[in-house]
């Protein structure tokens, strides 16, 4: 079996992997696991990772290394598990996968054979965000630990067009001490306000810096691609259910946050009440859309959402609709922040989102105590302020989650 060919793509994409900025999730491809994953949404950079990791093992394993797309067409009439014996034979030690689930319904089959058959090679690969170990057909959970990918988060935007590098706090930590927080990173003339309205519009996609003024249209294609060839296969969808899908996300961008009504969304895609639930599901494992249930770590899958946001703001600006209202941009920001932290959110009655231990009304500077007064540790999230006191933290805070 002569590698060649991939050899020489893999090169060429290993050298063309930027060095400037690498993300704290290639720790994770770092350990000392045989084989890890990297699950993730089109767009979020885990490709990135991938070759920058080659990269940087490159000069310690030389030809003993290599990258791969399994949606070369080599695998098309090639077995994973027959390529991947013949690198060992010829020496191989890293492989690394990207975009396993487009090698087909057998991909986690033939994952499982390697892991099994071949002890001494190690393997890292990169799956789509909706791909499920536990529901895959080879028993791969146990195996290989998969860790889910995010787009930038707002620390990590800062970072990027050239400003503060920025420490990740916890959730309590922010809680705790926000002023005191604030004021530090404050300290030496940082203006945090001033990356907040251009991270909700381009901040959350790393490749807005390859083509700035493509930016809108390449998250529309991202968009329809997770949709008509990430989803379908998946789910077995019918070009019929991905034109409602479309239809459905376009929908509820037009009034996010959404509070549903199953049956007039049922009406209005042409199905039923139980098949709109499922469509949410989708759209959620797509990473396109957030669900808010009632209760904090509510089944998603089976329960009606009480709030339907967006998955990040850049997608309010992306989508054919008019421009968001910024009650709607701060929600879908604080949504977002904590939820790509692994914060679990539900829906408060009283204020707009609640964690097992507190909850949080979203609003301006002059947002007042109205809403939540008189619940215990109940907090004013409020945009437009640098330092928080009292109950009082400043939104862009939330962005250091991660």
């Amino acid at each position: 079996m002569d590698f060649t060919p991939l050899r020489q793509l893999s090169d060429l994409l290993i050298d063309r992997a930027p060095e400037t900025i690498v993300r704290g999730y290639i720790n994770i491809l770092r350990q000392k696991s045989r084989f890890v994953g990297l699950r993730g949404s089109r767009g979020v950079g885990k490709s990135t990772l991938l070759l920058q990791y080659a990269k940087e093992r490159r000069d310690e394993l030389g030809s003993s290394l290599l990258y791969v797309s399994l949606d070369e067409l080599y695998f098309k009439k090639n077995k994973l598990v027959d390529f991947g014996r013949e690198f060992v034979r010829q020496g191989g030690k890293l492989l690394l996968l990207d975009e396993v689930h487009r090698y087909g319904e057998d991909w986690s089959v033939e994952l499982k054979l390697l892991y099994d058959s071949l002890p001494d090679l190690e393997v890292r690969f990169t799956s789509s965000s909706i791909i499920e170990l536990s529901q895959a057909k080879g028993d791969l959970s146990r195996r290989a630990p998969l860790f889910d990918v995010y787009g930038l988060s707002f620390r990590e935007f800062i970072q990027w067009s050239g400003g503060k590098k920025l420490p990740v706090y916890s959730l309590a930590e922010i809680i705790a001490k926000p002023g005191e927080i604030a004021r530090e990173l404050l300290r030496d003339g940082f203006k945090p306000m001033e990356y907040l309205k251009p991270y909700y519009r381009h901040g959350y996609y790393p490749y807005y810096w390859e083509n700035p003024e493509l930016y809108r249209q390449t998250v529309n294609t991202v968009v329809n691609t997770l949709l008509e060839q990430d989803l379908r296969p998946v789910y077995n969808l019918s070009v019929t259910t991905t034109e409602r899908l479309k239809k459905m996300l376009v929908a509820i961008a037009e009034s996010v946050p959404y509070k549903p009504n199953m049956s007039k969304l049922a009406e209005f895609l042409g199905t039923n009440r139980a098949t709109v639930q499922e469509y949410f599901y989708y759209l959620h494992q797509a990473q396109l859309i957030g669900l808010l249930p009632r209760q904090v770590r509510g089944i998603i899958r089976t329960q009606k959402p009480e709030k339907v946001y967006l998955d990040n703001t850049n997608l309010l600006y992306a989508l054919p609709v008019s421009e968001p209202s910024v009650g709607t941009l701060r929600e879908t920001f604080f949504y977002n922040a904590l939820t790509t932290s692994g914060v679990d959110l539900g829906y408060a009655k009283s204020g707009d989102f609640m964690t097992d231990d507190y909850v949080f009304e979203v609003g301006g500077r002059n947002k007042t105590n109205k809403q939540i007064a008189g619940q215990a540790n109940a907090y004013r999230v409020l945009d437009d302020i640098d330092v928080g006191f009292g109950n009082r933290i400043p939104l862009w805070l939330f962005g250091l989650l991660r």
